[in-house]
């Protein structure tokens, strides 16, 4: 009986462990698990918000970052856009300053926008004033999407509403120049109508030196628009409106009894007699 006591007692002696070891070992992994995964979140939506400048081939090509660490898609094909901002990003002609360099980041759409319309800008200014049609409408259309780029600086807006001017000037010469066009065809119909009529529209010949007198001026604005550029004293060149009414003036004859008048410098000649005497 001493001896069962002996070793109730010693085992009663004896510390028992602490079962909150284990407890806060995986309350502590825990933590630490939750803290990675919102690292983990909070770099992914960081990437998410990024831009990227990427050449690929000739091209220049937007693109945006996933959710995730790192990676990137272009932004053109993300479906999640509407088709009018897909245009907008689709990607441009690579230019010289991009064909040595990797890949540029941005942290936000403003910067992004900010880069790419000063590309768009130099491209425009060159495309725009080609004489091939293809590359002139390429240019009207890299303005067009500089219009609608956001978040730009006060002097890329300056330039594009200099460079619309240019394009309104353009654009105001083509519809004069058909405007001739369409006189030209005009005339050409009214005389086979006046040659072939069965006489139904009498004023035929009316509306031939009609169209005649407004092809005449145009021709000679024209005509006037293509000189040297006057001397900065002189006198302003006709304007299209004006032109008919200058056409048309004779001078005055002078009044009775008086002689016409002799420019400055120059003699008058004595009238002529009969027999040149």
């Amino acid at each position: 009986m001493a001896e069962q006591s002996e070793i109730s007692t010693s085992t009663s002696s004896r510390p028992r462990r602490s079962r909150g070891g284990g407890y806060r070992l995986i309350v502590f992994l825990m933590i630490v698990v939750v803290l990675g995964a919102v690292i983990i979140w909070l770099l992914s939506e960081r990437n998410a918000r990024r831009f990227y400048l990427e050449p690929e081939g000739d091209k220049l090509v937007v693109k945006k970052g996933i959710l995730f660490l790192t990676g990137s898609e272009r932004y053109d094909k993300n479906k999640d856009i509407e088709p009018q901002e897909a245009l907008l990003y689709s990607p441009i002609d690579l230019p010289d300053d991009y064909r040595n360099s990797g890949t540029q980041e941005f942290e936000d759409q403003a910067s992004l926008n900010q880069e790419l319309a000063r590309i768009l800008i130099l491209q425009a200014r060159e495309l725009v004033f080609d004489p091939d049609e293809a590359k002139y409408q390429k240019g009207k259309s890299y303005l067009g999407r500089l219009t609608q780029l956001k978040g730009l600086d006060a002097k890329q807006l300056k330039v594009i509403q200099g460079l619309e001017a240019d394009i309104d000037y353009l654009e105001a010469k083509r519809s004069y120049l058909g405007v001739e066009k369409i006189l030209e065809n005009a005339l050409k119909r009214f005389r086979q109508a006046e040659t072939f009529g069965t006489g139904r529209f009498a004023d035929a010949g009316v509306w031939i030196r009609k169209v005649e007198a407004l092809l005449e001026s145009i021709r000679e604005t024209k005509a006037t628009s293509a000189a040297p550029a006057p001397d900065v004293l002189g006198a302003p060149p006709a304007s299209l409106e004006s032109l008919p009414d200058a056409l048309d003036a004779t001078p005055a004859p002078p009044p009775a009894g008086e002689s016409p008048s002799v420019p400055r410098g120059t003699t008058a000649s004595p009238p002529r007699t009969p027999g040149g005497i």
